[in-house]
């Protein structure tokens, strides 16, 4: 059963989606849809291939008699309306590649699509392991942002062309601060050489997805309550003798959970305080309102 706290969450996830998608309109770009088969497909100059369904597979025969399975098809009634496949040049390469549609729901505002890329060198795709979300481009950045669905809040995945392999870039987490129902999102910004995460911050949920999310700065806010305990560690035990009164404002630098055992309701935010010296510790989320 859901709770007026849950509702009202995934409300405000909703509208942040909803803002975040139009923003994409400003320099992104949209894979062709195809909604019927067979499809006709020039993956590079001179080849032209066709995908198919046979029985239960999506099948691309190429000129040669050759055959190459690429994923299992969906009943129509899974498929509902959304394209059965989509083609662009999704790691700008400049070949064309293609992604099979894998899965629809929530009343069709969630597709996802198994991705394969052209190899020039192999003349056939490849797949990409990761499964794509409602997949959009972003050309000025070299990019494909994916999109999942956990119970009411959102995640985007950016990928990015490095070293000519599309790798993650960017995790942006809606309302990562869950049913504390305030609109910030948590980003995690991985580098382009080890694949090990960099940096991690809070930000407005209402900052745009057309704006390179490791350019966006962090959200503040305000402590809502008379003292609040700085802690060295995400943990209760970790309280120092120093804290902050209500008013003082903090810049949002990190979110983590209450791990088991931990009775503090909606997790930790790493912040910075500026003050007479500057402070970075964590204290409990619900001490804070935008």
């Amino acid at each position: 059963m859901m709770t007026h706290r849950t509702l009202r969450a995934a409300a405000l996830s909703l509208i942040a989606l909803l803002a975040q998608l139009a923003s994409l309109d400003v320099g992104a770009a949209d894979a062709e849809h195809h909604y019927k088969s067979p499809i006709t497909l020039t993956p590079a100059p001179g080849v032209r291939v066709v995908m198919e369904r046979r029985v239960d597979q999506w099948m691309i025969h190429y000129g040669d008699g050759k055959w190459q399975k690429l994923d299992d098809t969906l009943e129509e009634a899974e498929a509902g309306k959304a394209g059965i496949a989509l083609t662009a040049d999704f790691n700008y390469d400049g070949y064309l590649d293609v992604a099979v549609l894998a899965g629809s729901g929530y009343a069709g505002a969630m597709t996802t699509y198994a991705l394969h890329l052209w190899s020039p060198s192999e003349r056939k795709f490849k797949r990409f392991k990761p499964i794509l979300g409602n997949p959009t481009l972003e050309p000025s950045r070299q990019a494909v942002i994916s999109w999942e669905r956990d119970g009411p809040a959102w995640t985007s995945t950016e990928y990015r062309v490095r070293n000519g392999v599309l790798s993650t870039a960017v995790v942006r987490e809606q309302n990562a601060l869950r049913w504390l129902n305030l609109p910030l999102d948590q980003l995690t910004i991985y580098p382009s050489d080890s694949g090990k995460v960099t940096d991690s911050r809070i930000i407005a949920g209402e900052a745009p997805s057309n704006v390179a999310p490791e350019n966006l700065p962090s959200a503040t806010a305000k402590i809502s309550e008379s003292k609040v305990w700085l802690h060295e560690q995400p943990m209760p035990s970790a309280r120092t003798g120093m804290y902050l009164i209500k008013g003082d404002t903090v810049t949002l630098l990190d979110y983590r959970p209450s791990r088991d055992g931990d009775t503090t309701e909606y997790g930790w935010l790493f912040v910075r305080f500026e003050g007479k010296k500057k402070l970075e510790k964590w204290i409990p989320a619900g001490s804070v309102v935008n």
